[in-house]
């Protein structure tokens, strides 16, 4: 397969081609002998570019200068104006650089005749000028390709980690919620257990003196039920026990977070929230205890500080979340893969994130309340 750069000069080299035999029949006296040299012109330079083997396009470009040389001593001097393109391919694949191969092609003007040299000139001076740029455009294209080839593969490396986390997340998830399934039903079998077998024995026993003394088998019955009741109280207060409410759930795992973020280094932190914090749905807490954790990554690695302040503020439509440290902070910000993941995090659920390195580092989210 061709690539652009190649196509480019095969098609320059085909058009002085033409040049050279459009002027060759105006000059008269067309000679049928000439079709194979043109035709070996046209095989040698077309496989030149499809082969890979550089030994091999080194022979093939040597035969293409001696065709060439050979048609303008036999037929017409103008074919001597496609040697140029021979030193400049034998120069690309010598790696040699350009204004070497055009030196070189100029200095050859002593071996052609003086009427043909403003025209094997003017081409000599065109196939460096685009080669020139046909190089260096291939070079940015070959440049940025690299680059894209790096960024796809770190994409790739990077998920394969975050299938890995969510692999691992979910194992979790699968194990608390089994840990939690055992302790409900050892709970509530305990409860429900005592409670009835309590029950059971008492109306068991009224059945026996109900006939005998009604007012002691009353007195039995209303045991029975406030048993029954008991039992109900107690079993409401262990699903409040195992079920703790959604704020909690947040506000407990954000101390947890930065408690083992901060209790065995230097750094000190103050976590305050304020406002009804039940309006935080799973998507805000999801979001807030996310882009925490890689701000507390980010913290450790840059910051040099020595304290983190984290924000909670839930107003009317909104919440505010602000992570700050005391630290160097930055002066140009460039977001790295961390920060523009926070930023995604923000923007999925419709927020706005925002990023300051003045004094500090600051990262204020805006999420809306629905």
């Amino acid at each position: 397969m061709l690539n652009n750069r190649d196509d480019y000069f095969l098609n320059i080299k085909l058009l002085g081609l033409i040049f050279s035999i459009y002027v060759y029949i105006n000059c008269g006296g067309f000679q049928s002998s000439i079709i194979i040299g043109l035709l070996c012109f046209i095989i040698i330079n077309i496989a030149l570019y499809y082969l890979e083997n550089i030994k091999i396009k080194l022979c093939l470009s040597a035969m293409s200068f001696c065709i060439s040389y050979g048609l303008g001593i036999k037929y017409n001097s103008i074919f001597f104006v496609l040697i140029p393109f021979t030193f400049f391919d034998i120069g690309i694949l010598m790696n040699i650089k350009l204004i070497y191969s055009f030196i070189g092609s100029i200095l050859f003007i002593t071996m052609i005749p003086k009427d043909i040299v403003m025209n094997y000139l003017l081409f000599a001076i065109f196939y460096y000028i685009a080669a020139k740029i046909l190089i260096n455009k291939v070079s940015k294209i070959d440049k940025i390709w690299k680059e894209n080839l790096m960024l796809r593969e770190k994409i790739d490396k990077y998920t394969k980690e975050v299938e890995k986390e969510k692999n691992y997340s979910k194992q979790i998830i699968y194990t608390t919620k089994l840990e939690e399934r055992n302790k409900l039903s050892k709970e509530m079998h305990d409860k429900i257990g005592h409670t009835i077998a309590s029950s059971l024995m008492h109306l068991e026993a009224t059945k026996v003196v109900i006939d005998k003394d009604k007012n002691e088998a009353k007195n039995m019955i209303n045991t029975t039920i406030q048993v029954l009741r008991e039992g109900m109280d107690d079993i409401r207060k262990t699903l409040k026990i195992i079920k703790p409410s959604e704020e909690q759930l947040g506000i407990n795992r954000v101390k947890s977070i930065m408690d083992d973020a901060f209790s065995h280094n230097s750094y000190g932190y103050t976590f305050n929230y304020s406002g009804n914090i039940d309006k935080l749905t799973y998507s805000h807490w999801k979001c807030i205890i996310n882009n925490l954790m890689e701000g507390i990554t980010n913290i450790k690695k840059h910051s040099r500080g020595n304290s983190v302040y984290f924000n909670i503020e839930v107003l009317n439509k909104i919440v505010r979340v602000s992570i700050k440290d005391n630290g160097d902070g930055a002066v140009n910000i460039k977001k790295s893969i961390g920060l523009k993941a926070m930023e995604e995090r923000v923007i999925d659920i419709g927020g706005n994130i925002s990023f300051n390195g003045e004094d500090g580092f600051t990262i204020i989210m805006i999420l809306p309340l629905s």
